[in-house]
């Protein structure tokens, strides 16, 4: 996992260099802590597969969050945070979230980071989207989030226009598949194959090939 100050560092080049950031993807199984999954009360969300438990940030002081395979007795590391994340979503042996760390150690020009996250539990390994940079108090956090057993991520997040609808493959960048004003927040849902929304009042639906 890449470390809060790494990230901000990251995220300042690409700003220093007037370039887009790239997507960051884990070329290596996330760092963890002694964090052991058995007997964990402190259980986020579970399923047959695994389930994220909260523990000890590994580079500061917060809460960090942990994902438990079944079988396994230690925790890998997924991300710290301020407060408890609300996306968080399972399906099989995936895991989905969108984190977002601040930074206010200069006051002038005081930001947020967020991006969005999918583990795999099976490969251990985590996969991360392009970190998006807002000023503090005006961070647009998804409204609808959903992962689903392939996979596949997908969120809605409020533009000053209305709506985008966001859909992640494996191996590929995030595709915005629609854009509209009257998106229904929260009405995302994901199979295997397709994502489901409403917009206006009417069902929409978009296929995951």
């Amino acid at each position: 996992m890449m470390s809060r100050r790494n990230l901000f560092l990251s995220v300042a080049a690409c700003v220093a260099a007037a370039a887009p950031c790239s997507a960051f993807v884990s070329s290596a199984p996330a760092r963890t802590k002694v964090v052991r999954c058995a007997g964990n009360d402190h259980v986020l969300l579970a399923d047959a597969y695994v389930k994220v438990v909260k523990g000890p940030a590994v580079d500061n002081d917060g809460a960090g969050y942990y994902a438990c395979a079944r079988g396994n007795q230690r925790g890998v590391y997924l991300f710290s945070q301020d407060f408890t994340p609300f996306a968080s979503q399972l399906s099989g042996r995936f895991v989905a979230d969108e984190t977002v760390t601040c930074d206010t150690r200069m006051p002038d020009n005081p930001y947020c980071v967020g991006y969005v996250i999918v583990y795999d539990s099976r490969t251990r390994r985590i996969r991360r989207t392009t970190l998006r940079k807002s000023p503090v108090g005006y961070v647009r956090r998804a409204e609808g989030f959903a992962v689903n057993a392939r996979g596949w991520a997908s969120w809605l997040r409020s533009t000053p226009d209305g709506y985008n609808m966001w859909v992640w493959a494996p191996g590929a960048q995030p595709q915005v598949v629609a854009s509209s004003q009257t998106i229904e927040p929260f009405s995302l849902a994901l199979t295997s194959h397709t994502a489901y929304w409403t917009d206006g009042g009417q069902p929409r639906s978009y296929a995951l090939r």
